[in-house]
């Protein structure tokens, strides 16, 4: 493997990530990324983030929402959800 894998490896990883979390198999999660580098997990993170995000956006397009709220209140909903469970 190159040092960092592909735009299309990392899609690949982030799909393979949620596919395993959906079914609630950590050891299939743990498979897709256990030979990846840092800079490949970084890549796979980036990617995902940047879906996540232009999701987010088209749904609050879609449903009359202000991004930024929503975003805002996204943030909120993790921040309570450390401070509730301590991470």
């Amino acid at each position: 493997m190159s040092d960092v894998i592909s735009e299309a490896e990392a899609q690949q990883v982030a799909l393979g990530v949620a596919f395993a979390m959906k079914n609630n198999d950590k050891e299939g999660r743990e498979i897709v990324y256990a030979d990846l580098n840092e800079a490949s997990l970084k890549r796979a993170l980036r990617w995902q983030t940047r879906w996540l995000l232009r999701h987010m956006q088209a749904l609050a397009d879609t449903h009359g929402i202000n991004y930024d709220e929503a975003f805002a209140a996204f943030q909120t909903n993790i921040n309570q959800h450390i401070q509730k469970n301590g991470g």
